[in-house]
C-alpha cells in the first residue's frame, strides 16, 4: 500500500506534467485575424506589407504566391496580414511536419459572396491537386456566417512507399481569410498526431 506522502508526490509530479504539457503549446493569434490556432511552440512569423502590393517587382514570396490565389486583398493599414510558419524534421528518418499559416483582410464584399463551391476553386488556386491521390472537400457548417472549408489528399514519395498528406484550410470571417496549408509524413504516428491536434485548435477568435 502506496503511503500518503508518497501519493502527494505523484500527484504534485502529475500536476507539474500537465501544467508543462499545458504551457508547451502556443497560440498564434494575428491581431486582425478572426480565427486561433495553437502550435507545439512559437512558429516564425512574417508580416505582410502593403506597400509590396504597390511594388509588384519586389513583393515576398509569400505575397507572390498570394497574387496567384486572385484574392481581392484589403491591407490593414500599414500591413495585408501575417504569414506564420511551424516547421519540424526529424533529423533521423527526414518525417517532417510543416504547417503555414496566412491570415489577411479582405474586401467584405467578397467574402459576403463566398460560397463553399467557390471556396473549394479557391483552394484549387492554393494547391496542386492534379498532383494529389483521393482529394476530398470538408465543408464546417457551424460558424454561422463564418465558411470553413478543408481539402484533404496525399503523394508518395518518388521511388518510396512514404504518404506525405496535404491538407488545406480556407476560414472566411467577416473582414478576413485565413489559409491554413499543412504538409506532414502521414506514416510517422507522431507526426500525424501533432498535426491532429492542432487542426483540433482551430477556433474563432471572439474578443
Amino acid at each position: 500500500m502506496r503511503s500518503p506522502i508518497l501519493l502527494f508526490l505523484i500527484t504534485i509530479m502529475m500536476t507539474v506534467f500537465i501544467s508543462e504539457k499545458a504551457s508547451a503549446q502556443s497560440r498564434y493569434a494575428y491581431k486582425n485575424c478572426e480565427y486561433t490556432i495553437d502550435f507545439p511552440e512559437s512558429p516564425s512569423v512574417k508580416t505582410l506589407f502593403t506597400r509590396e502590393l504597390e511594388e509588384k517587382e519586389r513583393p515576398s514570396a509569400q505575397v507572390s504566391r498570394m497574387f496567384t490565389w486572385k484574392v481581392p486583398i484589403n491591407p490593414f493599414f500599414v500591413s495585408i496580414g501575417e504569414h506564420a510558419v511551424y516547421k519540424r524534421v526529424d533529423p533521423n528518418s527526414g518525417e517532417y511536419l510543416n504547417i503555414q499559416t496566412t491570415c489577411f483582410g479582405v474586401d467584405r464584399e467578397y467574402l459576403r459572396n463566398l460560397t463553399p463551391e467557390k471556396i473549394k476553386k479557391l483552394i484549387n488556386r492554393i494547391t496542386n491537386v492534379t498532383k494529389l491521390k483521393k482529394v476530398s472537400y470538408d465543408v464546417t457548417n457551424e460558424l454561422g456566417d463564418r465558411q470553413w472549408v478543408t481539402m484533404q489528399g496525399y503523394f508518395l514519395i518518388r521511388g518510396t512507399n512514404k504518404i506525405i498528406s496535404r491538407t488545406t484550410h480556407v476560414l472566411t470571417g467577416a473582414r478576413t481569410l485565413m489559409v491554413i496549408e499543412a504538409e506532414y509524413s502521414a506514416d510517422n504516428p507522431t507526426i500525424a498526431r501533432q498535426y491532429s491536434l492542432v487542426a483540433e485548435s482551430i477556433h474563432v477568435n471572439i474578443e
